[in-house]
């Protein structure tokens, strides 16, 4: 009985551990090619968010943006995450040379472009697509995701092209946050990120060492009452 138990308990473990499939995942630490994702067909629209940030760099020049931010699920239950940032400063304002999200920590994720055209079944119609990303890079921690747009920075009055985090999650909470800016300057503003919720398995693990427990303690109880 005891070596069902331990058999058991390592079979849900390997469970719990293993990771989901995905199709090009970014580990932390690396920058890649963004990819680009071609359709939408089996995506389902969950929430849609939106914001903006302002700020000035020590010389006093600002940086303005506002983004949109679109949770999809998938066939399979996963998340995917999208997004567009919008240069909101008027002129002499700072360009956008980078934009990054958060909280990605622990997800496996891919990460890249959305297809031009694609972006109004997304969104409302009239929001059109913009410059891609052309790198990014994820930070040794796993959290956050830098989409880079290289030699051709977004100006005022421009957009990004619609960028995506797929990722494993199957939840999302309101925790998350997004910057846009340069070197010199990149405020933030709250989002929607991927969170963690406890699979099956994991409580099934759970159960198991606490009912470990109990008996470990009935025994000790028994032995010292003997």
């Amino acid at each position: 009985m005891r070596r069902l138990l331990f058999v058991s308990i390592a079979l849900i473990s390997m469970m719990a551990t293993a990771p989901s499939a995905h199709a090009n995942p970014l580990p932390p630490s690396f920058d890649v090619s963004p990819d680009t994702l071609s359709s939408l067909v089996g995506l389902s629209f969950v929430t849609q968010t939106s914001g903006s940030a302002t700020a000035t760099d020590p010389m006093g020049t600002p940086v303005s943006y506002s983004f949109t931010e679109w949770v999809y699920s998938t066939a399979s239950g996963t998340l995917d995450f999208f997004y567009q940032f919008r240069n909101t400063g008027g002129t002499g304002a700072h360009s956008l040379t980078d934009a990054t999200v958060s909280g990605f920590g622990g997800f496996i994720i891919d990460v890249g472009n959305l297809a031009a055209g694609l972006e109004t079944s997304l969104s409302p119609m009239g929001i059109t697509g913009g410059t891609d990303s052309a790198s990014v890079t994820r930070s040794f921690t796993g959290d956050s995701v830098d989409f880079s747009f290289g030699g051709d920075p977004i100006t005022p009055g421009q957009s990004s092209a619609v960028l995506f985090v797929a990722t494993n999650a199957s939840a999302y909470d309101t925790l998350g946050n997004v910057h846009a800016g340069n070197d010199a300057v990149s405020p933030s503003a709250p989002s929607d990120e991927p969170a963690v919720v406890p699979e099956p398995s994991t409580l099934a693990i759970a159960g198991l060492g606490a009912l470990g427990m109990i008996g470990y303690g009935l025994r000790r109880r028994r032995a010292l009452g003997a």
